[in-house]
């Protein structure tokens, strides 16, 4: 019976370390970042065989704020606003066809697609050591516009993609006199919409932040 109130003790003291706020704390984090992006799963074939074009990441802006609530000495909850510059890329690609007087042509091809999201972050996170957290939670999102370039010409695709997007993001934070440093992977689960039916959104985001609490 000692050693189970002893080891009671030790794990509510160590609790009591590993809390970053005091419980009932509400804090701000204003972030601004960089995310890289693209559509998994989504294949352009570029000819009559099974030839296509692989997807590749596209760098984009991040920025927003973040509301958290300590709700336990180890444990927070947290809410935000974050507008995103998403979208892939995709390998470039040549393209070769005799004209009508029978002379081999070959094309050139580079084709991005950006997007600009409002993703609406939900997660949990857990402290593990002194301004140290893992973060889990679900993201739903907003399609704000949708643009493709191939080569020098560009379209509007917004009319032809899904203008909701559910996402499941995993983390780790780290704090530091209020400055905190978040690295997260968003994996998408909804489909982009017809044009890309089989494509989700992935994303790669960190972010730099300033806690305000009151």
């Amino acid at each position: 019976m000692k050693r189970i109130i002893v080891l009671a003790m030790m794990v509510t003291m160590m609790m009591t370390v590993l809390a970053q706020k005091e419980i009932g704390t509400f804090t701000v984090y204003p972030r601004v970042g960089m995310n890289l992006s693209k559509f998994s799963g989504q294949k352009i074939y570029y000819d009559a065989s099974d030839n296509y074009v692989k997807e590749k990441y596209k760098m984009g802006l991040s920025a927003g704020a973040e509301l958290w609530y300590q709700f336990h000495n180890s444990l927070a909850l947290s809410a935000g606003l974050i507008e995103s510059g998403q979208g892939t890329k995709w390998e470039d690609y040549t393209s070769e066809y005799r004209d009508k007087e029978g002379k081999m042509v070959r094309d050139e091809y580079s084709i991005s697609m950006s997007t600009q999201m409002l993703n609406i972050p939900l997660l949990l996170h857990a402290f593990v050591a002194p301004g140290l957290s893992f973060e889990v939670g679900v993201q739903p999102g907003f399609l704000l516009s949708a643009k493709n370039k191939m080569n020098d010409e560009e379209g509007d695709m917004k009319s032809l993609m899904k203008t909701f997007d559910l996402s499941i993001p995993i983390g780790i934070s780290y704090e530091y006199m209020n400055i905190q440093l978040d690295l997260r992977y968003n994996h998408g689960l909804t489909s982009l919409g017809n044009f890309f039916d089989k494509g989700h959104n992935r994303s790669i985001v960190l972010t730099l932040g300033y806690g305000i609490d009151f």
